[in-house]
């Protein structure tokens, strides 16, 4: 596949996780899967690389993920803890493939996805 129709579709695969709501859990967890593996193939075929100010913004947006990471050292209840951070890995996931495939994420697309949204 060339670059541009996997781009294509990449944005068709953001504007449907935007629908969440009307999917279920079940579909939406599959889905967030998909979407995260689809982003790294985009990532690596499209040559995408972090800027060093990237590693500020990922840390800010995905701080839920990591404070529940840190607070899991502390937890007696260790399966709890466990479930708290699988909840929580979508704070971590979006920010990081977000930032890193920005520059194929269109305006057009954001605008499909909340109106999807």
């Amino acid at each position: 596949m060339k670059n541009e129709s996997l781009v294509k579709y990449y944005n068709y695969f953001t504007v449907l996780l935007a629908a969440f709501p009307l999917l279920g859990l079940n579909l939406t967890s599959i889905l967030i899967i998909v979407w995260a593996l689809f982003s790294l193939i985009i990532a690596i075929k499209t040559n995408c690389r972090f800027n060093r100010s990237d590693f500020r913004n990922i840390i800010v947006l995905s701080l839920l993920f990591l404070s529940y990471l840190v607070s899991f050292l502390f937890v007696e209840d260790k399966k709890l803890g466990m479930k708290f951070i699988e909840k929580s890995i979508p704070f971590l996931i979006f920010p990081l493939f977000m930032i890193l495939n920005r520059k194929n994420i269109t305006s057009k697309t954001l605008t499909n996805a909340l109106n999807a949204f």
